[in-house]
């Protein structure tokens, strides 16, 4: 557990955690800082009523004195730059500060998050006209998750970096970008990094269901399938996320074909504040993710996994609209244009009716009563977001489910739980799941 010669490590140029904490208390004492090594548990889980062992122990970081009093550095964080007073403490629980003084664990202060670790924001713009939709998306980064995005931004080749970026948002939203922009700036002094992304989308239909939903949050909230735990469930702490999405329409919006709610889901690891607005031409959503701590408890699993599926399903919100873009059609051609191609196609069958013997044509009733039939087989109800059954609890969404076995013949293990909620306008659709544990088949309804 020796750690190397600092000007070895300078030299060679790379070193583990415990190499280039002692080399930077090299740097830091020949400033005339006060800087000890630091043990630590990278699990975050240090318990001080544990015997000693120096197995208790596999990170080294280090503690300075600043003016503003003692901050804790790791010193393999990447790309960490701006005033140190601001930066988080890592949150390791305690600590074994390295200097002949010492007769015991030292408690790291609590972390704080004054600030979110990420802030993203979706501008959602409608065309005026046939024209192309925009989206614009704003991510502000601090801390960590700053330097990663700072070490991406330095070392891949723009083109590449975009292309990443594209892909990371196709798959996001599940349309047909095309990037019209990407910039980023950085705040030196409160050491954050801005980027900003800017797309059209083609075509964007408008029509019917149109989802809008978070982009991160959600990768916090999704927890387990276990109904049951026995240790502890670690949840990342400290973590302040903010997400704020705006659609902006070129119609005047009806209050009443909006359900708006302002919500808070709390539970002993974090809490999560859902914020809605409508205006006449605007919608605004926020959510504010702020944890609380770094654990649950087995005994508090249960609830916490209830409403962690509750604030899952707060994470997505559906708009009615009323209008298509991205035609090649003028706008005012296209309702007329599409009565003549119904007039000419019902003519057009009419004609081919005309043309068969009386007693060969066919019932339409009983051709209509047969498309039905292939339809039910096809898709039960409930078995699509077009054909969603209307219950009034999970109990009667489970009864949905018909096989005791999956498609490889397996036994379901159970019987469903939410996975998903989108809001169409007034209504809310709920998409219930069930997983196969052995093929990973699933099921679902809505």
């Amino acid at each position: 557990h020796l750690p190397h010669a600092p000007g070895w490590v300078l030299e060679r140029g790379f070193g583990d955690c415990k190499d280039k904490a002692l080399l930077m208390v090299e740097l830091l004492r020949g400033l005339g800082r006060k800087a000890q090594p630091v043990l630590v548990a990278s699990d975050g889980f240090g318990d001080p009523s544990r015997l000693p062992s120096p197995f208790a122990f596999d990170h080294a970081i280090v503690r300075v004195e600043l003016l503003f009093g003692p901050r804790f550095i790791d010193g393999t964080e990447r790309n960490r730059v701006g005033d140190p007073s601001g930066w988080e403490t890592p949150a390791l629980g305690h600590a074994l500060v390295v200097e002949p003084t010492t007769v015991g664990l030292t408690p790291l202060p609590e972390p704080k998050t004054s600030q979110p670790a990420l802030e993203i924001t979706q501008q959602w713009i409608e065309p005026e006209g046939s024209g192309l939709a925009t989206v614009k998306i704003e991510s502000t980064a601090s801390g960590q998750r700053a330097s990663s995005l700072r070490s991406a931004l330095q070392n891949l080749p723009r083109a590449e970096f975009q292309k990443d970026r594209h892909e990371l948002r196709r798959d996001d939203f599940e349309l047909k970008l095309e990037p019209a922009g990407l910039d980023w700036s950085e705040d030196s002094v409160e050491g954050r990094v801005t980027l900003s992304e800017t797309y059209e989308v083609s075509p964007l239909k408008l029509v019917g269901d149109y989802p809008l939903h978070a982009l991160v949050i959600g990768d916090e909230l999704r927890v387990t399938s276990e109904q049951t735990r026995t240790w502890p469930f670690a949840v990342e702490h400290p973590l302040h996320l903010r997400e704020t999405i705006i659609f902006q329409s070129q119609l005047p919006l009806d209050p009443e074909r909006f359900t708006l709610t302002n919500r808070t889901f709390t539970t002993p690891a974090y809490t999560l504040t859902v914020t809605q607005k409508l205006t006449a031409r605007r919608i605004e959503l926020e959510w504010d993710y702020v944890t609380l701590r770094d654990r649950i408890t087995p005994e508090e699993w249960s609830s916490f996994q209830q409403t962690s599926r509750e604030a899952l399903a707060s994470l997505s919100y559906g708009i009615m609209n009323r209008v298509e873009v991205n035609s090649d059609m003028p706008a005012g051609l296209i309702r007329p244009f599409s009565v003549v191609v119904l007039v000419l196609l019902v003519l057009l069958v009419l004609a081919g009716l005309a043309l068969v013997d009386r007693a060969e044509r066919p019932s339409l009733r009983g051709w209509f009563r047969r498309w039905r039939f292939r339809r039910k087989q096809q898709d039960p109800r409930g078995a699509s977001a077009t054909t969603a059954m209307p219950v009034v609890s999970l109990e009667a969404a489970r009864s949905l489910f018909r096989s005791s076995a999956c498609p490889g013949g397996h036994q379901w293990p159970g019987s469903g739980d939410i996975v998903d909620t989108v809001r169409l306008g007034d209504q809310r659709v709920t998409v219930v799941g069930r997983r196969c544990d052995t093929c990973a088949q699933t099921e679902v309804r809505y």
